[in-house]
């Protein structure tokens, strides 16, 4: 982590994978959820997309997506606005 912080290149790589994996994620989560509107014939709900996001960031960070745990730690905390 010393290297991370010390080195600004190696930190703004982090984040651009951490992003990457965001976007990702959005991206996945938004097709099955028009799949399931188009197939299925569920409702397009915004709320349900955003939980999904959220629920799936949860358990991405869980399974060691450090990038991406550190986006959000970043982006969620008050200092860095």
């Amino acid at each position: 982590m010393s290297q991370i912080s010390t080195n600004g290149d190696l930190h703004g790589q982090e984040l651009r994978k951490g992003l990457n994996s965001l976007i990702i994620l959005v991206a996945w989560d938004l097709w099955k959820h028009r799949n399931a509107c188009v197939f299925e014939w569920a409702g397009p709900n915004v709320q349900v997309v955003l939980q999904i996001v959220a629920n799936g960031s949860r358990l991405w960070c869980m399974a060691c997506a450090s990038a991406l745990h550190e986006l959000l730690i970043r982006s969620l905390t008050p200092d860095s606005l």
